[in-house]
Formats: structure tokens, sequence, C-alpha cells
């Protein structure tokens, strides 16, 4: 999972919520990278915004696939701008096999027309009697009701 912050921020995130989310993941056995952008916390250059960071990106996923010998496929995670970034960065790398988007701004000028099939949401299970909301991402794939665990249709 590569994390993609909203901006600007660097990669520990306000109250250091990128790096528990990161550690979080990496409890569970899920290979987890931050990274910061151009001009931001450790890393030089001048600070792009949103609809400019695919180089960044880019370098950060290369760095990720060398970092952990194997992996084949990445999910982005991201929040706000970071999840616009995502979303427009993704059908440009075959290695991105899915989306997180919290709270995106999609920029109507870059932004796919329509959201990658790999996004999921917390809606609420459609199956009958159950009705609970499920996390986003539970499943990139096929998300699951966490109350019943039947694949709910996509929203």
């Amino acid at each position: 999972m590569l994390v993609v912050v909203g901006g600007p921020q660097y990669r520990a995130g306000s109250h250091r919520q990128f790096t528990l989310l990161a550690r979080d993941l990496a409890d569970a056995g899920i290979p987890a990278l931050r990274f910061d952008y151009r001009g931001m916390g450790d890393s030089e250059g001048d600070l792009q915004t949103f609809e400019h960071v695919e180089d960044d990106l880019r370098a950060a996923i290369d760095r990720f696939f060398l970092e952990v010998p194997g992996m084949r496929e990445v999910v982005l995670w991201g929040l706000c701008d970071g999840a616009s970034a995502a979303a427009m960065y993704a059908p440009q790398d075959a290695r991105v096999s899915g989306l997180v988007l919290l709270n995106p701004g999609y920029a109507p000028r870059r932004a796919p027309r329509a959201p990658p099939s790999s996004i999921t949401t917390g809606r609420a299970c459609s199956t009958r009697g159950c009705g609970k909301r499920s996390p986003a991402a539970a499943s990139m794939r096929k998300p699951r009701c966490a109350g019943c665990g039947r694949t709910r249709a996509r929203p």
C-alpha cells in the first residue's frame, strides 16, 4: 500500500496518522510505504501541486518495488489532494491494482471520466436484513459486507 498524503504535509501526517496507518498495515502483513513529495519533509526540489506529482508517485512506486522483492502490484491509498493525485495517476501505471480514496476532490480537466472499477466505498450492505456499513477497501476487488460477509455490488 502506497500512502499518498494530502498536501501540503509530509509523510508522517498530522498527529502521525500516516505513520500509525503504515505500522498497522505492516503489522497485518501488508507492505506499506510513506514518502515525501518534492519540496516537502526530507525531499529536495520545488513543491508541486497535486495535479503535477506524477513523477513523485512513479518514483515512490519504483522504489517500493525495489524494496519489496516479489511485489507485483500496489494499491494507492490517498487522502484529499493525495486521493485526487492517486486517481489521476492510476490509469497510467499497470502496477496499480486498486485505489483507496478518502475525500478526493477530482480536478475536472484531468480526472478520469468514470472512477476505476477497483474503487470501493463504505456503503451500507444491501443484503436484506443486514444493512451494516462495510469499511472502505475491505477488499479491493470484491467488496464484502462486514456484517453478513456477502459480496456487494459496486456502487
